[in-house]
Protein backbone atom coordinates (compact mmCIF):
# COMPACT_ATOMS: atom_id res chain seq x y z
CA UNK A 1 0.00 0.00 0.00
CA UNK A 2 2.74 2.74 1.09
CA UNK A 3 4.80 1.86 -2.60
CA UNK A 4 1.28 2.31 -4.49
CA UNK A 5 0.24 5.50 -2.49
CA UNK A 6 4.42 6.73 -2.82
CA UNK A 7 3.83 6.15 -6.71
CA UNK A 8 0.66 7.90 -6.65
CA UNK A 9 2.56 10.97 -5.26
CA UNK A 10 5.24 10.40 -7.95
CA UNK A 11 2.78 10.51 -10.98
CA UNK A 12 0.87 13.51 -9.80
CA UNK A 13 4.07 15.49 -8.98
CA UNK A 14 5.22 14.47 -12.45
CA UNK A 15 2.48 15.49 -14.31
CA UNK A 16 2.44 19.27 -11.80
CA UNK A 17 5.67 19.53 -13.56
CA UNK A 18 4.58 19.02 -17.22
CA UNK A 19 1.41 21.41 -16.94
CA UNK A 20 1.87 24.03 -18.20
CA UNK A 21 1.54 27.44 -15.92
CA UNK A 22 1.25 31.41 -16.23
CA UNK A 23 4.54 31.53 -16.08
CA UNK A 24 5.49 29.40 -18.83
CA UNK A 25 2.53 29.74 -21.20
CA UNK A 26 3.01 31.11 -24.56
CA UNK A 27 2.50 34.54 -25.12
CA UNK A 28 -0.32 36.15 -27.08
CA UNK A 29 0.60 36.21 -31.09
CA UNK A 30 0.93 39.66 -32.13
CA UNK A 31 -1.47 40.82 -34.73
CA UNK A 32 0.24 43.42 -37.00
CA UNK A 33 -0.77 42.38 -40.63
CA UNK A 34 -4.33 42.76 -42.53
CA UNK A 35 -5.84 39.12 -42.79
CA UNK A 36 -3.90 37.66 -40.41
CA UNK A 37 -4.79 34.39 -39.61
CA UNK A 38 -4.86 33.85 -35.49
CA UNK A 39 -4.71 30.47 -33.70
CA UNK A 40 -5.00 30.97 -30.06
CA UNK A 41 -4.66 34.27 -28.09
CA UNK A 42 -3.70 37.15 -30.71
CA UNK A 43 -3.25 40.88 -29.78
CA UNK A 44 -2.68 43.76 -31.25
CA UNK A 45 0.05 46.11 -30.52
CA UNK A 46 -0.31 49.09 -32.50
CA UNK A 47 -3.57 50.82 -34.13
CA UNK A 48 -4.38 48.06 -37.17
CA UNK A 49 -5.42 50.59 -40.34
CA UNK A 50 -6.79 47.78 -43.12
CA UNK A 51 -9.38 50.32 -44.75
CA UNK A 52 -7.85 49.58 -48.08
CA UNK A 53 -7.56 45.87 -48.06
CA UNK A 54 -10.41 43.91 -48.75
CA UNK A 55 -11.70 40.49 -46.91
CA UNK A 56 -11.38 40.30 -42.90
CA UNK A 57 -8.70 42.49 -41.01
CA UNK A 58 -8.14 39.78 -38.67
CA UNK A 59 -9.33 36.19 -38.77
CA UNK A 60 -9.44 34.42 -35.67
CA UNK A 61 -10.15 30.45 -36.15
CA UNK A 62 -11.96 27.83 -33.64
CA UNK A 63 -11.87 28.83 -30.28
CA UNK A 64 -8.89 31.72 -30.38
CA UNK A 65 -9.24 34.71 -28.94
CA UNK A 66 -8.35 38.63 -29.92
CA UNK A 67 -7.12 41.06 -27.60
CA UNK A 68 -7.59 44.20 -28.78
CA UNK A 69 -4.95 45.91 -25.81
CA UNK A 70 -6.37 49.26 -26.41
CA UNK A 71 -6.07 50.05 -29.73
CA UNK A 72 -7.65 50.45 -32.58
CA UNK A 73 -8.68 47.94 -35.73
CA UNK A 74 -9.89 49.55 -38.80
CA UNK A 75 -11.43 47.32 -40.97
CA UNK A 76 -13.17 47.72 -44.92
CA UNK A 77 -15.26 45.09 -45.29
CA UNK A 78 -15.10 43.20 -42.21
CA UNK A 79 -13.20 43.69 -39.01
CA UNK A 80 -12.95 40.29 -37.63
CA UNK A 81 -14.31 37.06 -39.10
CA UNK A 82 -14.02 34.20 -36.83
CA UNK A 83 -14.58 30.55 -38.61
CA UNK A 84 -16.07 27.73 -36.92
CA UNK A 85 -16.08 26.98 -33.70
CA UNK A 86 -16.52 30.13 -31.32
CA UNK A 87 -14.26 33.17 -30.66
CA UNK A 88 -13.57 35.64 -28.18
CA UNK A 89 -12.75 39.13 -28.59
CA UNK A 90 -11.62 41.31 -25.69
CA UNK A 91 -11.41 44.66 -24.93
CA UNK A 92 -10.47 47.86 -24.58
CA UNK A 93 -10.07 49.03 -27.96
CA UNK A 94 -12.17 49.68 -31.47
CA UNK A 95 -12.79 47.65 -34.08
CA UNK A 96 -14.14 50.98 -36.47
CA UNK A 97 -15.58 50.90 -40.47
CA UNK A 98 -12.62 53.17 -42.41
CA UNK A 99 -13.56 52.51 -46.11
CA UNK A 100 -15.64 55.33 -48.16
CA UNK A 101 -18.67 56.48 -46.08
CA UNK A 102 -22.11 54.72 -46.92
CA UNK A 103 -24.54 57.25 -45.55
CA UNK A 104 -27.49 54.72 -46.42
CA UNK A 105 -25.56 52.09 -44.99
CA UNK A 106 -26.60 49.39 -47.94
CA UNK A 107 -22.93 48.19 -47.75
CA UNK A 108 -22.41 44.40 -46.70
CA UNK A 109 -19.63 45.68 -44.00
CA UNK A 110 -19.56 43.50 -40.92
CA UNK A 111 -17.40 44.28 -37.58
CA UNK A 112 -17.52 41.17 -36.13
CA UNK A 113 -19.10 38.03 -37.91
CA UNK A 114 -19.31 34.45 -36.12
CA UNK A 115 -19.67 31.67 -38.42
CA UNK A 116 -20.64 29.99 -35.52
CA UNK A 117 -20.47 31.77 -32.19
CA UNK A 118 -19.18 34.72 -30.19
CA UNK A 119 -18.50 36.58 -26.73
CA UNK A 120 -17.46 40.24 -27.27
CA UNK A 121 -16.67 41.58 -23.82
CA UNK A 122 -14.43 43.96 -21.40
CA UNK A 123 -14.92 47.40 -23.42
CA UNK A 124 -14.92 46.62 -27.22
CA UNK A 125 -16.40 49.17 -28.83
CA UNK A 126 -17.89 48.71 -32.82
CA UNK A 127 -18.91 51.19 -34.84
CA UNK A 128 -19.66 52.25 -38.35
CA UNK A 129 -20.37 48.89 -39.91
CA UNK A 130 -23.59 47.83 -41.57
CA UNK A 131 -23.91 44.84 -39.02
CA UNK A 132 -21.46 45.81 -36.01
CA UNK A 133 -21.83 42.16 -34.35
CA UNK A 134 -23.38 39.44 -36.41
CA UNK A 135 -23.10 35.23 -34.62
CA UNK A 136 -24.59 32.78 -36.85
CA UNK A 137 -25.18 30.93 -33.52
CA UNK A 138 -24.64 32.44 -30.15
CA UNK A 139 -23.56 35.99 -29.66
CA UNK A 140 -22.68 37.57 -25.81
CA UNK A 141 -22.18 41.48 -25.87
CA UNK A 142 -20.98 42.47 -22.25
CA UNK A 143 -19.34 45.80 -21.22
CA UNK A 144 -18.94 47.17 -25.09
CA UNK A 145 -20.42 50.14 -26.53
CA UNK A 146 -22.14 49.26 -30.55
CA UNK A 147 -22.82 52.15 -32.16
CA UNK A 148 -23.41 53.93 -35.45
CA UNK A 149 -24.42 51.13 -37.38
CA UNK A 150 -27.11 49.41 -40.10
CA UNK A 151 -27.80 46.69 -37.13
CA UNK A 152 -25.85 46.33 -33.82
CA UNK A 153 -25.80 43.32 -32.75
CA UNK A 154 -27.96 39.56 -34.04
CA UNK A 155 -27.24 36.41 -32.80
CA UNK A 156 -29.48 32.67 -31.92
CA UNK A 157 -29.59 33.11 -28.73
CA UNK A 158 -27.91 37.05 -27.93
CA UNK A 159 -27.48 37.98 -24.59
CA UNK A 160 -26.43 42.15 -24.61
CA UNK A 161 -24.91 42.75 -20.81
CA UNK A 162 -24.15 46.28 -19.53
CA UNK A 163 -23.62 47.52 -22.49
CA UNK A 164 -24.41 50.59 -24.65
CA UNK A 165 -26.13 50.90 -28.31
CA UNK A 166 -26.56 54.02 -29.93
CA UNK A 167 -27.18 55.38 -33.87
CA UNK A 168 -28.51 52.53 -35.47
CA UNK A 169 -30.73 52.91 -38.84
CA UNK A 170 -32.32 49.33 -37.91
CA UNK A 171 -32.68 47.11 -34.64
CA UNK A 172 -29.66 47.60 -32.14
CA UNK A 173 -30.48 43.81 -30.33
CA UNK A 174 -32.01 41.51 -33.05
CA UNK A 175 -33.13 38.09 -32.17
CA UNK A 176 -32.64 35.59 -35.17
CA UNK A 177 -34.71 32.71 -36.55
CA UNK A 178 -33.68 29.66 -38.67
CA UNK A 179 -35.03 27.28 -40.11
CA UNK A 180 -32.89 23.81 -40.47
CA UNK A 181 -35.51 21.83 -42.26
CA UNK A 182 -36.78 24.82 -44.64
CA UNK A 183 -40.26 24.40 -43.36
CA UNK A 184 -40.64 25.28 -39.72
CA UNK A 185 -38.71 28.07 -37.76
CA UNK A 186 -36.99 28.23 -34.98
CA UNK A 187 -36.34 31.55 -32.94
CA UNK A 188 -33.46 32.89 -30.61
CA UNK A 189 -34.21 34.26 -27.26
CA UNK A 190 -33.03 37.17 -26.41
CA UNK A 191 -32.10 38.41 -22.98
CA UNK A 192 -31.18 42.63 -22.11
CA UNK A 193 -29.74 42.96 -18.77
CA UNK A 194 -27.96 46.89 -17.65
CA UNK A 195 -28.27 48.15 -20.74
CA UNK A 196 -28.85 51.41 -22.44
CA UNK A 197 -30.42 51.87 -25.70
CA UNK A 198 -30.39 55.37 -27.27
CA UNK A 199 -30.86 57.09 -30.90
CA UNK A 200 -31.88 53.85 -32.63
CA UNK A 201 -34.66 53.19 -35.05
CA UNK A 202 -35.77 50.14 -32.94
CA UNK A 203 -34.25 48.99 -29.36
CA UNK A 204 -34.74 45.55 -29.66
CA UNK A 205 -36.26 43.66 -31.98
CA UNK A 206 -37.41 39.34 -31.12
CA UNK A 207 -39.38 36.98 -32.58
CA UNK A 208 -40.24 35.58 -28.86
CA UNK A 209 -40.48 37.84 -25.99
CA UNK A 210 -36.97 39.45 -25.07
CA UNK A 211 -36.81 39.35 -21.52
CA UNK A 212 -35.42 42.64 -20.50
CA UNK A 213 -34.23 43.45 -16.82
CA UNK A 214 -32.63 47.45 -15.82
CA UNK A 215 -32.38 48.62 -18.99
CA UNK A 216 -33.05 51.78 -20.84
CA UNK A 217 -35.33 51.69 -23.83
CA UNK A 218 -37.84 53.48 -25.65
CA UNK A 219 -38.74 50.61 -28.40
CA UNK A 220 -39.30 47.01 -29.25
CA UNK A 221 -40.20 45.37 -32.70
CA UNK A 222 -42.45 41.95 -32.68
CA UNK A 223 -40.48 40.39 -35.55
CA UNK A 224 -42.88 38.26 -37.71
CA UNK A 225 -42.66 35.92 -40.56
CA UNK A 226 -43.02 37.17 -43.89
CA UNK A 227 -41.79 40.76 -42.79
CA UNK A 228 -43.96 43.20 -41.36
CA UNK A 229 -43.03 46.83 -41.01
CA UNK A 230 -42.03 48.03 -37.16
CA UNK A 231 -44.72 50.45 -36.28
CA UNK A 232 -43.07 52.13 -33.83
CA UNK A 233 -43.65 52.07 -30.41
CA UNK A 234 -42.50 49.39 -27.55
CA UNK A 235 -44.55 46.36 -29.17
CA UNK A 236 -42.88 43.90 -26.47
CA UNK A 237 -43.83 46.39 -23.54
CA UNK A 238 -40.43 45.59 -22.08
CA UNK A 239 -39.15 49.42 -21.97
CA UNK A 240 -39.86 50.73 -19.03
Amino acid sequence: MMVRAALRSLAVAATALLAPTAATAAPPVVVSTCGQLVHGIGALAADLDCSTTAGPAVVLASGARLQLAGFTLTGRDIGVRCELGSCRVNGPGTIQQGGTPDPNLTFGTQGIIALRGVKVGDGVVVEGFRLNVEALGPAEVRACTIRNGGYGVLGFPLRVIDSTLSGHAGPAVQGSSKTPDGIRYRFGAVQVRGSTFTGNFVDIAAYRRPKVVTTTCTTSDVSTIPFTPFGGGDEWDVCP
